[in-house]
C-alpha cells in the first residue's frame, strides 16, 4: 500500500475530524480513502459518458453525412459500413474502467 501525505486548508482538516469524532469514520485516513474512493468512481463515470457522447456525435454525424451525400454514397461512407468502430471504443473503455 502506498502512503500519501497532504496538507489540507483548516476547514478541509476540521470537516475531516468532524466526521472521526461523531463516529462516521474510524480516522482520517479513512475519510480521505472514502474520498477517493467516490472521486475516482465518479470520474470514471464522467470519462465513459463523454466518450459515450462522442460516439454518439460521430455516429449522428456519418449519418448526416451519408444522407447529405445522397443515394450514390458508397457503403464506406455510412456508419453501416463500419459497425464496429462505436461498439469497439464503447467495449475497449468498458474493460478500462473494471481495472
Amino acid at each position: 500500500m502506498k502512503k500519501l501525505q497532504v496538507e489540507l486548508p483548516d476547514q478541509m482538516a476540521q470537516e475531516i475530524e468532524g466526521a472521526v469524532e461523531t463516529g462516521k469514520f474510524e480516522s482520517a485516513a479513512e475519510v480521505a480513502r472514502a474520498a477517493l474512493r467516490e472521486f475516482i468512481s465518479r470520474r470514471r463515470f464522467e470519462l465513459l459518458e463523454q466518450q459515450q457522447l462522442k460516439d454518439i456525435a460521430w455516429a449522428l454525424n456519418v449519418e448526416r453525412d451519408r444522407r447529405d451525400a445522397g443515394p450514390t454514397a458508397s457503403a464506406s461512407s455510412s456508419w453501416r459500413g463500419e459497425p464496429t468502430r462505436g461498439r469497439a471504443c464503447a467495449e475497449k473503455r468498458a474493460r478500462e474502467c473494471r481495472h
